[in-house]
């Protein structure tokens, strides 16, 4: 048996689904009344899941046209990884160690660039530690700094966003040890 969905996932679902709609459009296709809608519509923007745009009308007042903001996509399955490491696999299957080895040092040296640009101009290394580790906690790293001594820091990742990856191609985590050192 399915779990029961909410008014709120048959909204997110329909926007998914049919793109932008209005209240009216909402409230007929749901059959619940537009007061409600709005409510739904108003917590699902206070979360971050919908967008709302106004849209003028040639009569009466504007209506406004409600769609999926990019973490309400995020709510959706994705099969990225899955995707990610089914192509490592095959560039492994080729053959040729060279060019897996090309490409996963390409994405090192991206993430590095990215990092450099951050910090490039700072002298001061407690600056530098808590750029990257902002950076990587974007990335869903999950990060927490420790202090050791006065001039040394512990960056410690509680969750690898590419763990999986990482266990079939140890090289991912082999690069990124390289690439910190050469950042600090």
């Amino acid at each position: 048996m399915g779990e029961a969905r909410t008014t709120k996932d048959e909204i997110v679902q329909l926007l998914k689904v049919k793109g932008e709609h209005t209240v009216a459009e909402l409230a007929d296709v749901l059959e619940i009344t537009e007061m409600a809608i709005r409510r739904h519509l108003s917590n699902l923007e206070k979360d971050g899941l919908i967008y709302s745009k106004m849209v003028r009308q040639h009569v009466g007042r504007p209506t406004y046209l409600y769609g999926l903001s990019e973490k309400g996509e995020d709510t959706f399955p994705k099969e990225y990884k899955q995707f990610a490491i089914d192509m490592l696999e095959d560039l492994a299957r080729m053959g040729d160690e060279k060019i897996l080895r090309y490409v996963l040092k390409e994405r090192t040296k991206r993430m590095e660039e990215q990092l450099q640009k951050r910090v490039s101009n700072q002298k001061n290394l407690a600056y530098k530690v808590q750029e990257i580790a902002a950076m990587q906690e974007k990335n869903g790293y999950m990060v927490q700094i420790k202090r050791d001594g006065e001039k040394s820091f512990v960056i410690e990742k509680q969750n690898c966003p590419l763990k999986e990856i990482a266990e079939r191609f140890p090289q991912v985590c082999e690069d990124e040890k390289e690439m910190y050192k050469r950042l600090f």
